[in-house]
């Protein structure tokens, strides 16, 4: 029992856990706080991928709301989201995200590589952050307060 529980313990928990503290550790802005549902969610949806069926709605458990399905037709919802920013005719940093998004579907580009680096480099040019880590992490996330 006791090799069965860490055999369980390396293959679903661990990883998950220092998973969730690296992207903390780099992501600029504050500390990680260490517990609640964000590192509950990054578990839980570690192991609902395993599942076939739960693993359609892993994000969820990790707080990504709005599944737009497989990454095959993940280029349908891009273009919609293109659409919506085209109508609006700001050229704001959704109009920005929503280009790049379709380009990077349609060019097999990096797409959110690309959004993180550019919303990095103007959290840094705007003074939102200090860490140049920005630049390949992103910009700092807004923490709601509880």
């Amino acid at each position: 029992m006791g090799r069965m529980a860490s055999d369980y313990l390396m293959l679903f928990i661990v990883p998950p856990i220092l998973g969730y503290y690296l992207k903390e550790m780099m992501r600029p802005g504050e500390d990680p706080d260490g517990e609640g549902w964000g590192l509950l969610g990054e578990v839980a949806s570690y192991i609902a991928g395993t599942m076939i069926g739960l693993r359609e709605i892993a994000g969820t458990l990790q707080g990504y709301y709005g599944y737009e399905g497989p990454a095959g037709a993940r280029f349908f919802a891009a273009l919609a989201r293109l659409g919506q920013q085209v109508r609006q005719g700001e050229p704001d940093a959704a109009a920005r995200r929503a280009t790049i998004d379709v380009a990077g579907a349609m060019l097999h580009l990096p797409a959110a590589q690309i959004n993180r680096s550019l919303d990095g480099v103007t959290a840094l040019d705007e003074g939102k952050t200090d860490n140049p880590l920005a630049v390949v992490t992103g910009a700092p996330r807004r923490r709601s307060r509880r």
